[in-house]
């Protein structure tokens, strides 16, 4: 399944993220006149730190203001989330992929310093909202200057940037309060409605909590739930965020708002177990919101009929919408929950939220592909892993969660699959970070020698190295090494996985003399102990052959090749993809020798037998004729490789999108090979000229 993202396009208009729809009852605050009229006096940008604490509805303001720049048709209207450095840069990387300036590697952290430099460069009228801030670093770093650009930033922390004007926004007035009640629910009790103000102290997520109770309970009177909010047992309330305290009574009301939902006393017209359960799935996922699609996907995984399911979701979350404890995204392509009414269900969630997660977390890692799909649905996939990150988050935090320990191990397969999407998608830097606080929370709940550990310590490993830092990767290795000899013992297969691992980096900083012998080792021992035919001896067979070629040792890694081909085929069969890997390696091998002529042999075999088994349109086939084109042409005949670049930009075309780079490379690739044909009196089946003038259509 491939989940939507949140872009959508008008005529000249770009509205990128989850803008979240107008509040029921929505008072048209002071505050939202004085940062529109600020962003307009601005000229050219503006960053404007909407500050306050949690609950009083600063979200809300900057909502208003999001949905009056759409509505006044400024080019570009994008909301992301600033709540973990994390959620910055996945949605800044969203915002560069509807601009078309993301970084062509997919890095997240090259893809926001272009959406600077390209927001910097635009005089167009637009803004950008990072709603709930906490990274000064970040926002310094990657937020416009200059340009058209306009920039809202929600945080409780005052201090968060430096420049620009600042909208405080507190509680609501007792008159906007009272008015707030009075018209949400509808009770024309001014004495009685006074008393629910002061026992929220008027913070308007409590009064929008404490209006849904009374609206839906006629015969409960303002006066009785102002006692229960007063009186709310401390055991069931919400413990203060350091350095952000919201006003009494919230939690307490938000509390009063889940029960009449899924409590005791809620209302028979929904399942209340699978409404509990929708609640909880929202309230576990990252606070940017979750789409609807994505959230069907994971409660009726596997059901055939999805469009009875999605009426059945949509059915159930006109409850909680109604109640205040979920809003619908602008578009209404997502829901959304406050973090403090997320924290609320979690709470008292108990026992049910650790299978929950695991649940949950498992459903979104079954939506990330490995290599080599990876590349090709990073878009559709990444609000999948930065789910799953969320959720990691809230499984090693969450207070109330019992059996902690079995339940981290049960995630720790999910959370580095996300790991190695990040890894495979080219996000290297976010990747380490992510996995440097993964290993910490590993160790921290499991232990430094838990198997679990040493996996993630890997992962970081592997994420150096990927990000080119390879002293601290091989630094890691050798720990890894050290401690699982310690550990495991020198014949336990992790320990040769380390080895191998270990070789493998030395020969990637030019080191043969020790990656070589360690190889050799590493295969005679798995040979030993596992056994010839095992998997782990065939990657050891391969692992040497690459190290014997990488130190320019043709004459033994060419034959090693053969015989690992020939071995593979035995075990596994001549159409199993490990087998189309070796044949892989032959060619390369095959190339450095110069050998052109075995190569096109080779690749013209490969080529029949992948489009045979995976088909004309798999990337491996792509692939096959992206090395065959080279080959012909490197060998002087030009025409053999046109039909091949016609396959591969039909291919790219489809895959990336006629107006992607790569597509428009390939179509000038194409064209010149034609040029090229025609020079060497081959008959081309159209003319260069036609091919580049398709750019232009």
């Amino acid at each position: 399944m491939r989940v939507k993202s949140l872009v959508s396009r008008g005529e000249g208009q770009l509205v990128v993220g989850g803008i979240p729809g107008q509040a029921a009852g929505f008072i048209d605050r002071d505050q939202v006149e004085e940062v529109e009229r600020a962003l307009i006096d601005a000229g050219t940008v503006l960053v404007c730190a909407v500050a306050g604490c949690r609950g009083v509805g600063k979200t809300q303001v900057a909502a208003a203001v999001a949905r009056s720049a759409v509505a006044r048709g400024w080019g570009l209207v994008a909301w992301v989330s600033g709540e973990t450095r994390d959620a910055l840069l996945a949605g800044l990387a969203l915002v560069t992929e509807g601009l078309g300036v993301a970084d062509p590697e997919r890095d997240a952290v090259w893809s926001a310093t272009r959406l600077r430099a390209e927001l910097q460069s635009r005089q167009a009228e637009g803004l950008l909202v990072v709603d709930n801030a906490i990274d000064p670093e970040a926002l310094t770093e990657w937020l416009p200057a200059t340009g058209g650009t306009r920039v809202v930033v929600t945080s409780t922390d005052r201090n968060i940037i430096s420049r620009g004007s600042r909208v405080d926004v507190g509680v609501f007035t007792r008159p906007e309060s009272i008015r707030y009640l009075q018209g949400q629910a509808g009770r024309d009790d001014p004495a009685g409605v006074e008393l629910v103000a002061r026992a929220v102290e008027d913070s308007p997520l409590g009064l929008s909590q404490a209006a849904a109770v009374l609206r839906t309970r006629p015969g409960l009177t303002c006066a009785e739930l102002a006692r229960r909010i007063d009186e709310e047992p401390l055991a069931r309330s919400l413990p203060r965020e350091k350095g952000c305290d919201y006003p009494k009574g919230v939690a307490e009301a938000i509390l009063q708002a889940v029960d009449l939902v899924i409590g005791p006393d809620a209302t028979p017209e929904t399942d209340p177990t699978f409404l509990e359960r929708v609640l909880l799935t929202v309230a576990v996922l990252s606070p940017t919101g979750v789409s609807l699609d994505l959230l069907v996907h994971i409660l009726a995984p596997g059901e055939e009929d999805l469009d009875s399911e999605r009426r059945r979701v949509e059915d159930a979350l006109a409850v909680p919408v109604g109640a205040s404890l979920l809003e619908r995204s602008e578009d209404g392509t997502a829901v959304l929950m406050h973090r403090l009414i997320a924290h609320a269900l979690r709470d008292r969630s108990g026992p049910y939220l650790g299978e929950l997660l695991v649940e949950i977390g498992e459903r979104l890692g079954d939506l990330i592909p490995g290599e080599p799909h990876a590349w090709q649905q990073q878009t559709g996939v990444a609000p999948s892993a930065e789910h799953i990150v969320h959720l990691w988050t809230v499984a090693v935090n969450a207070p109330s969660l019992m059996d902690r320990e079995g339940i981290v191990e049960r995630l720790v397969p999910v959370q580095r699959r996300a790991i190695q999407h990040l890894i495979d998608t080219a996000g290297l830097r976010r990747a380490t970070a992510i996995s440097a606080r993964t290993l910490s929370d590993i160790e921290r709940v499991l232990g430094a020698d838990h198997p679990d550990t040493f996996a993630s310590r890997d992962d970081l490993a592997d994420a150096y190295e990927a990000a080119d830092d390879v002293e601290r990767a091989i630094s890691l290795y050798e720990a890894i090494l050290a401690d699982r000899q310690r550990v495991l013992g020198a014949d336990h297969p992790d320990t040769f996985t380390s080895r191998d691992n270990l070789a493998h980096v030395y020969m990637r900083v030019g080191d043969p003399g020790r990656a070589i012998p360690m190889h050799e080792a590493t295969l005679a021992d798995r040979q030993r102990v596992l056994g010839a035919d095992h998997p782990d001896t065939f990657t050891s067979r391969d692992n040497l052959a690459g190290a014997y070629s990488l130190a320019g040792d043709l004459g033994q890694a060419i034959p090693l090749y053969e015989a690992i081909i020939v071995d593979r085929q035995r075990v596994l069969g001549a159409d199993h993809h490990d087998t189309f890997a070796s044949r892989r390696d032959l060619v390369d091998a095959c190339e450095d020798a110069g050998d052109l002529e075995r190569v096109i042999l080779l690749c013209e075999a490969a080529l029949t037998d992948t489009e045979r088994v995976l088909g004309v349109n798999h990337l491996d086939a792509y692939g096959w004729r992206y090395i065959l084109i080279e080959a012909y042409e490197s060998s002087g005949v030009p025409g053999r490789a046109i039909p091949l670049r016609e396959a591969n930009l039909a291919f790219l075309q489809r895959v990336l999108g006629a107006d992607h780079p790569d597509t428009f490379t390939s179509r000038d690739n194409l064209a010149g090979a034609y040029e090229a044909a025609e020079q060497a009196h081959e008959r081309p089946l159209a003319s260069s000229e036609e091919i580049r003038g398709q750019e232009l259509h």
